[in-house]
């Protein structure tokens, strides 16, 4: 036999998806504006109005030239399925994979995934703390 003590029990009603899921997206949406910031903040770092722009080193994240690119960095929304909370961080500009990943012409300057990986361990700690505010405590 099992005994469920009080606390178990209370503890284990406070698990319910319908609570969680929201906070979850909640710190999930946070952390996808600090990606996105992130983003915007490396591209407007080298960048030159034009007509004097520079061109970024391969590796390095894209100078900004126009302020297109920065200006459709973006969180994206929440999405929820049972069972799943997501987002991303994404970039409208049509050449904005093409600096993320390269082509054949020209090498990446990455500017999303570095965002990405300066912000990694902030957002799951703060999805571990919310966890535990939420069920644990």
């Amino acid at each position: 036999m099992i005994r469920v003590t009080d606390n178990h029990l209370a503890r284990l009603l406070r698990m319910n998806p319908a609570r969680i899921m929201p906070a979850v997206g909640e710190e999930l949406r946070a952390g996808a504006e600090a990606i996105a910031e992130d983003a915007r903040a490396s591209v407007l770092d080298g960048g030159i109005p034009s007509p004097h722009h520079v061109v970024s080193a391969p590796g390095e994240a894209p100078n900004s030239d126009s302020g297109y690119l920065v200006s459709t960095i973006h969180a994206g929304e929440i999405i929820e399925t049972p069972g799943t909370v997501q987002t991303s961080v994404g970039v409208g500009a049509e050449y904005g994979l093409y600096l993320e990943l390269g082509t054949s012409q020209m090498k990446p300057r990455p500017f999303l995934v570095p965002a990405t990986e300066l912000n990694r361990k902030d957002v799951i700690d703060a999805l571990h703390k919310r966890f535990e505010a939420e069920v644990i405590t």
